[in-house]
């Protein structure tokens, strides 16, 4: 049951920095990088524990795929 929770408290940090990464870089073909940030800042928030660690990029791109299809995000062609 921890590792649930572990989860959730993973995937509710996620959508939120996911979002901010968004706002910040909304143009499209950077998803490497965005992916990177979202590693990152979920990193310092402390919410990637030992337990999670392997199932970070799946629970970002979980979030990235709901906001894209409750259309939240915008798709928009890279430069």
């Amino acid at each position: 049951m921890n590792t649930v929770l572990q989860i959730a408290q993973l995937f509710l940090a996620a959508k939120e920095i996911v979002k901010v990464i968004e706002e910040a870089m909304p143009e499209g073909g950077r998803g490497r990088e965005k992916l990177e940030a979202a590693r990152q800042l979920l990193n310092l928030a402390g919410v990637i524990t030992e337990a999670v660690a392997p199932l970070v990029d799946s629970v970002i791109g979980i979030a990235v795929g709901l906001y894209n299809a409750t259309g939240t995000f915008e798709k928009t062609v890279g430069q």
